[in-house]
């Protein structure tokens, strides 16, 4: 089996819950909640792939010292769309900043590339393709196709519906 390390681990502690709605595939993942993590319909989840609602490692020294249990962790929800694709080695995570929501939210029919990483309070929207490898901290608007570039700074993004590339919203012919 392609890129497959590891069996799936799907565990849900401290009150936390995992909704995976119908007709959905997973490969070998980590799914780990303490908050709420939902996955919708016809979503397919490719191997490798980490999805976590809560904060293993905090980023706050204070915090580090102590062992890791239910009160020093945070968590916030996680939903995943339907008919979304998420091909081996994504990660859907928090950033660290944020205090209440911390991870992301994606619509639906949203294709995130290999080994992406999609990180903090963010949305993704419907119809939205995310290429391998990228960085993404800033939500994008539905029907979009968002590469990684210029170091994790820029993010390059071609609208579906006006065929044309946007950089940081300045039009590029």
């Amino acid at each position: 089996m392609l890129g497959l390390y590891q069996r799936n681990i799907i565990v849900a502690r401290y009150g936390g819950k995992i909704e995976i709605g119908e007709h959905c595939g997973i490969s070998g993942s980590t799914i780990y909640s303490w908050s709420s993590i939902e996955i919708g319909n016809h979503t397919r989840i490719g191997a490798n792939c980490k999805i976590i609602d809560n904060d293993f490692h905090p980023v706050e020294l204070e915090y580090r010292h102590k062992s890791l249990n239910e009160e020093y962790t945070r968590r916030a929800p996680i939903v995943i769309g339907d008919d979304c694709l998420l091909y081996h080695g994504v990660t859907l995570g928090g950033n660290g900043k944020d205090k209440d929501k911390r991870h992301p939210t994606l619509k639906n029919h949203v294709m995130v590339g290999c080994n992406a990483s999609v990180l903090g309070n963010i949305t993704i929207g419907n119809d939205v393709q995310i290429g391998s490898n990228s960085v993404v901290v800033k939500s994008i608007d539905d029907n979009q196709v968002a590469k990684d570039a210029a170091n994790l700074v820029d993010v390059y993004i071609y609208n579906l519906t006006t065929s044309k590339a946007v950089v940081n919203q300045t039009t590029v012919n």
